[in-house]
């Protein structure tokens, strides 16, 4: 039922079948007595702009689906430094729990840890590091560290993506082949005298 003076959002049929949405709006017309005597309507065609609101619900769905199932972490984050969103790769890498991650500046989520680590809004739009952190246990690990932020038409982005991964396997084993190597070559020093 339409409302009087009120915009409405219908979806509706043209004559020849296909489904519009549509935006009416119904005014009273009124005699010189002032009784009504009809109406005018509006009538705007509102179908490709639900279209585009259907089209961005499902580009943000997928981007969610994508972003929140990631199996390294990420974490939006605004020109302050302070995280937007974050997946749970990346709140399982921090040790913090997921729902207090959002508004933390991403850097003191690792507080003490980063060392001189710098924030990533300064003159450049992408930077990678590897920095060893402490668990909650004590126990040390390697994350490779990317802040990246898009370039859009007129500069960069006002955001940017932190990346983690857990490289303490390869670092492991890295350090593992130096020492193997070393030995090999202490060995071949000392055979060959």
């Amino acid at each position: 039922l339409l409302r009087e003076g009120v915009a409405q959002e219908l979806r509706l049929r043209t004559k020849d079948g296909r489904p519009v949405w549509a935006r009416v709006v119904l005014t009273p017309v009124l005699s010189e007595a002032g009784e009504r005597v009809g109406y005018e309507g509006f009538v705007e065609d509102l179908s490709e702009s639900k279209l585009a609101e259907a089209y961005a619900d499902r580009a943000e769905e997928r981007f969610a689906t994508v972003f929140d199932s990631a199996p390294i972490g990420m974490a939006l984050v605004d020109s302050a430094g302070a995280v937007i969103r974050a997946n749970r790769a990346f709140t399982n890498l921090v040790g913090e729990p997921p729902l207090e991650v959002p508004g933390l500046p991403w850097t003191e989520i690792l507080a003490g840890q980063l060392g001189s680590h710098r924030r990533f809004f300064d003159d450049s739009d992408d930077h990678t590091d590897e920095i060893q952190i402490a668990d909650a246990d004590g126990a040390h690990r390697w994350l490779k560290l990317r802040e990246s932020r898009p370039q859009v038409s007129g500069g960069y982005s006002h955001y940017a993506i932190v990346q983690m991964l857990d490289i303490t396997p390869q670092v492991e084993l890295e350090s593992v082949l130096r020492e193997q190597v070393r030995a090999k070559n202490d060995f071949i020093a000392t055979v060959s005298q």
